[in-house]
């Protein structure tokens, strides 16, 4: 089909394929943009950065979403000293 390809479209196809060149390159395996995605929130929550930020940048519309993220903070560390 010759059809021309919505913007978006050709953006999503060109982006796998540059990614899949890049892990190739780098020798990743089993990695995808979700997996970065996930890798990302995880490392912004056991630097304690606060859920919220971590919600408004990874343009979670439902809060719950984000609260997996919950127990990888390290916000006790006080309390635990008593």
């Amino acid at each position: 089909d010759k059809t021309p390809k919505s913007s978006d479209t050709l953006y999503r196809v060109e982006m796998s394929e540059s990614f899949r060149t890049v892990c190739k390159r780098a020798r990743l395996s089993d990695v995808t943009p979700h997996v970065l995605r996930h890798t990302f929130a995880s490392q912004l929550a056991i630097a304690n950065v606060s859920l919220y930020k971590i919600s408004t940048w990874l343009g979670h519309s439902n809060y719950a979403t984000t609260q997996i993220y919950a127990h990888l903070g390290n916000d006790d560390a006080a309390i635990d000293s008593f």
